[in-house]
């Protein structure tokens, strides 16, 4: 069952919220996809210039948007909820733990330092006034983390993190099939949401590609490794319209004139 907002985050606060059509079969459990998540990239883009007051719509804004889904996996059944990061002490020593305590191969930064993450959570880098952070509970259990950023910005990007241990299991495809729906009912003006990852990272541009998502840009040596290799980096995103009917519209990727030649000027 699809849940909506609710005063807290335990099963008992939710309410089912209506889906688009096409997403019907969505809901039914999460699909095997593998997770190795990563959109942790460098940014390409300009931020937008305006900015929309948060105090006006408080009321719909990202807070307590949960769902809970039931994964089948062989005779295994599991349960999937998300919940808000809340800043405090305690949070902030359970995700320094989360992201210390793992390898991150295909993020800029391989290893994490429990100290910068105490840090950035004192200083809102994962809970503030455009940012949101939402745990993936699996059965009780901490699974990963999806952070959401730019939520003042018509096209938000979001970082996916998935423990070693749940990879492989559906859970990055059911995340960003969850936050990407979160988003745009939360926020009627934002037209679309971008991720980035590394070219080589194949299960999360499988995780793109069959939640709706279109392949972009393609940055030549623009991700660099923890051992020097730099990486192409590659984008995708999904517009509004897009989720709204259920389709996929990639750009053109053959829009310049065949008659060109590299190095000549006019």
């Amino acid at each position: 069952m699809w849940f909506g907002p609710g005063k807290d985050f335990s099963a008992r606060s939710l309410r089912p919220c209506p889906v688009p059509p096409h997403q019907t079969r969505k809901m039914v459990r999460v699909t095997r996809m593998s997770a190795t998540a990563s959109t942790g990239a460098p940014r390409f883009r300009s931020v937008q210039a305006t900015r929309i007051s948060i105090a006006a719509r408080e009321a719909r804004a990202i807070q307590g948007c949960d769902r809970m889904r039931w994964s089948t996996r062989g005779d295994v059944h599991v349960r999937v909820e998300y919940e808000r990061f809340v800043g405090d002490e305690a949070q902030g020593e359970l995700l320094a733990d989360f992201m210390a305590g793992e390898r991150w191969p295909y993020h800029v930064s391989e290893r994490v330092d429990r100290d910068a993450v105490r840090r950035r959570v004192g200083e809102g880098y994962y809970d503030g006034e455009w940012v949101r952070t939402f745990w993936i509970v699996v059965d009780g259990a901490h699974a990963g983390v999806v952070r959401l950023e730019d939520l003042d910005d018509e096209t938000p990007m979001f970082d996916l993190r998935i423990r070693s241990a749940y990879r492989g299991r559906g859970l990055g495809g059911g995340a960003v099939t969850w936050l990407t729906e979160q988003v745009f009912r939360a926020y009627p003006e934002i037209s679309r949401i971008e991720g980035t990852t590394r070219q080589d990272n194949h299960a999360m541009r499988r995780v793109f590609r069959r939640c709706g998502y279109a392949k972009e840009a393609h940055y030549r040596e623009a991700w660099p490794s923890a051992d020097g290799t730099v990486y192409d980096s590659i984008g995708y995103a999904i517009t509004r319209k897009d989720w709204l009917a259920g389709t996929v519209t990639p750009p053109d990727w053959h829009d310049e004139p065949a008659a060109e030649t590299p190095g000549l000027t006019a």
